[in-house]
């Protein structure tokens, strides 16, 4: 029982010694390489989808673009209210709501420009690397089936040369 109990923790061990940064790459290079090039079986083949228009997409990102700026804007204001450079409690408090209301609106954006297809391999880069991206804990986020799946749609989309 015990040379059983030894053998599973040395088994568990080997697994969790393996850095995170080298499983990540694993799981984007398999991603990115076509299955048929390391011998597994080739993807089903689905009907052909139509090309993905790029309006709604970059309309997006640009609404994207306009939430982080404000973002930089309020914590610029927000630096300097807490230097004593301006106002009292009062400005913290409207800080405090326009900082909140502004982290909803990118939360919003970000899960809405995910929920699209995505047009093309730039648009599926900006994905895949807002899900790996590393937050204030020095991991990645533990993300819902919804983020993942539409990502993994694109993949296998995009991997197949459709648009």
């Amino acid at each position: 029982m015990t040379s059983h109990s030894t053998a599973a923790r040395a088994a568990s061990s080997a697994v969790t010694t393996i850095p995170t940064t080298t499983r990540r790459r694993a799981l984007i290079a398999m991603a990115c390489v076509p299955a048929a090039a390391i011998g597994a079986a080739p993807l089903p083949s689905w009907p052909a989808a139509p090309s993905i228009d790029r309006t709604k997409w970059d309309r997006k990102q640009a609404e994207l673009a306009e939430i982080k700026r404000d973002h930089v804007r309020i914590a610029a204001l927000y630096d300097a209210a807490e230097a004593g450079a301006t106002g009292g409690s009062e400005e913290f408090d409207g800080l405090d709501h326009e900082w909140m209301a502004n982290g909803n609106a990118q939360t919003k954006a970000e899960r809405e420009l995910m929920a699209l297809p995505a047009p093309d391999a730039e648009a599926l880069a900006w994905k895949i690397e807002h899900l790996l991206a590393i937050d204030h804990t020095d991991a990645t986020t533990a993300w819902e089936a919804d983020y993942l799946g539409t990502t993994m749609a694109d993949v296998r989309r995009l991997l197949r040369g459709e648009g």
